[in-house]
């Protein structure tokens, strides 16, 4: 099956707090969405991959001095449209309250006891180059211009924290010890409730004959 026009496929953007299931509710998951009217084009969209290393010159080869993969960092710069129109301003804001927002739910984090600024996740779905992060807004920019001004355009840095395709399982696996405690929980109310009214209708059995 062909796969969609490149320029077609949509990046998107998801925002979530995993510290309970109560927070799914508290905060609920933002998604925004860069693509068609988005503008994302392939050759404005930028994915860097660097090596921590260095090589030297010696007297007989090269030497390596290898740590592996170093922080990714990813670039975008498109436009939303014009000012009054289905996107513009209304389109640029809605992707610019998802980095308010997670810093927001960061500092949120920080204030509570015990809580965990890191439970906040901020995930990038690349559909364009098949991609997934976690990532961190480094930057988010407004751009505007004299000969176009009336043109929303955006310019984003972002730090690749993890490779969510390589990482995928092991979050699974720590979001579900997370999750289970409350799902233990919602169980052992579900059974009690339900053995009450096992009772009550014994009960209700025994006056009735």
């Amino acid at each position: 099956m062909a796969l969609p026009n490149q320029e077609s496929r949509p990046l998107v953007f998801i925002l979530f707090t995993v510290s309970s299931l109560a927070s799914l509710i508290t905060d609920p998951p933002l998604v925004a969405l860069l693509g068609n009217p988005g503008m994302v084009h392939p050759e404005t969209y930028n994915y860097r991959r660097p090596s921590r290393g260095a090589v030297l010159n010696t007297a007989a080869a090269a030497f390596l001095d290898d740590f592996g993969e170093g922080v990714g960092l990813i670039n975008i710069d498109g436009v939303t449209g014009f000012q009054g129109g289905d996107t513009g301003l209304a389109y640029f804001k809605n992707l610019e309250l998802m980095f308010i927002e997670y810093h927001r739910r960061r500092d949120s984090m920080r204030d509570v006891q015990g809580g965990n600024p890191d439970a906040v996740k901020l995930w990038l779905i690349d559909t364009l180059n098949l991609e997934a992060s976690e990532i961190y807004p480094m930057s988010f920019d407004l751009v505007r211009t004299r000969n176009r001004p009336l043109l929303f355009q955006y310019r984003i840095q972002l730090v690749v924290l993890t490779d969510l395709l390589q990482a995928l399982p092991s979050f699974i696996g720590g979001l579900v010890k997370q999750v289970a405690p409350s799902l233990t929980q919602a169980t052992q109310v579900i059974s009690d409730l339900a053995g009450i009214g096992a009772s009550f209708e014994s009960l209700l059995t025994n006056l009735i004959l």
